[in-house]
């Protein structure tokens, strides 16, 4: 049987990941500070409210429209509005996740082959997500140094980066919307994190003269991964959004994956999402002054330690019951661990003197 060779080879974990299964097969109880998923890292309850906002939506009409209810849409823009961005609701498209936004993205900018440039170090999944749309990724670091090729489709800027934190300030994001533009490609702002990001922070919305693309979701906007809502906000030259809108409307036409409900609960999942982002905030705090020093970050939900074998203390945290990812999960050079700050403040107070032994 021949498979797609879209799709991997080979299955197997990697070594930290079998190492962390034969430990819990083993019986050992282990300390998580790799969990990211704000549901089951003990925030304060909002599920009440979000119970609530969804029942109310419940009874809905389905009412099939390509770019998200026009009621998401105004709740997309009312939520940058407060981030001090204007954006109009009809240049917003709702997709079911940031994944899927950037599925979307790359059927329209890229055919089998073309390349996306993606930044180095940053979290390892774009290379899976543009293998399974036949594109092919190519790394970067300076953002104010980036180098397309006749084949490059598309920059992707992360803002904040995962797991650095680093944030594009207002001088990167024209020298990639200058970049861009020359190039006849598109600047992708991947800016989930951009709630929990320092105030210098600018978003690719800004772009004059590139088409550039926003993508955001209630995964880490509002601490709300379990209920698959994501966006792509259109931004650059008018002529360029006009053209882009229609195709883009058409792929999303093809899917129509979000579910109704959720989309008439958005208002009210925005405002829940305000409390659920301060607790997320404080527990952020909490944690980067417990595991001080780490290496500085200006956003995000991971803290990055320096040590002198990246491998080497990840195995010895293991044999001491805690789990961590190395560096090279990200491409981070140097020796170094990536933690979450998202982890139980009495976890990371368990696991602070297996730390201190590998630092």
């Amino acid at each position: 049987m021949r498979f797609s060779s879209r799709t991997p080879v080979d299955f197997d974990p990697n070594d930290v990941s079998a190492a962390a299964d034969a430990a819990r097969d083993a019986g050992t109880e282990l300390i998580d500070l790799t969990i990211t998923n704000p549901t089951i890292v003990g925030l304060p309850d909002q599920s009440a409210r979000i119970a609530h906002a969804l029942a109310s939506a419940a009874g809905a009409p389905y009412e099939p429209d390509p770019r998200g209810l026009r009621v998401a849409r105004e709740a997309v823009a009312a939520h940058h509005a407060a981030r001090g961005l204007a954006i109009d609701p009809d240049d917003v498209l709702i997709t079911c996740s940031s994944s899927e936004s950037y599925s979307y993205l790359f059927k329209l900018l890229c055919d089998a082959g073309d390349e996306v440039m993606i930044p180095s170090p940053s979290y390892p999944l774009f290379a899976h997500l543009a293998a399974l749309e036949a594109v092919t990724t190519a790394p970067y670091g300076d953002p104010r140094r980036v180098r397309t090729s006749d084949r490059t489709r598309a920059v992707i800027a992360v803002s904040p980066n995962n797991p650095t934190g680093e944030v594009l300030d207002a001088g990167a994001v024209d020298v990639l919307d200058q970049i861009c533009a020359q190039a006849g490609c598109a600047l992708v702002g991947d800016e989930v994190f951009a709630d929990y990001a320092a105030p210098h922070m600018a978003s690719v919305l800004g772009a004059r003269h590139a088409l550039a693309f926003s993508l955001g979701g209630l995964s880490k906007a509002c601490g709300l991964p379990q209920l698959k809502l994501g966006w792509i906000v259109m931004a650059g030259p008018r002529a360029l959004v006009e053209a882009a809108r229609p195709r883009l409307e058409l792929i999303a036409d093809t899917y129509l994956s979000v579910a109704s409900p959720v989309q008439h609960a958005l208002p009210a999942l925005m405002q829940i999402g305000k409390d659920i982002r301060a607790s997320i905030r404080a527990r952020i705090a909490q944690n980067r002054a417990a595991l001080a020093p780490i290496l500085p970050s200006d956003g995000g939900w991971t803290a990055i330690v320096s040590v002198s074998d990246e491998d080497s203390a990840v195995a010895q945290l293991l044999a001491d019951g805690v789990i961590v990812q190395p560096g090279w999960f990200y491409d981070l050079p140097g020796d170094h661990l990536v933690l979450s700050l998202l982890t139980p403040p009495d976890d990371v107070a368990r696991a602070l003197p297996a730390l201190a032994r590998v630092r």
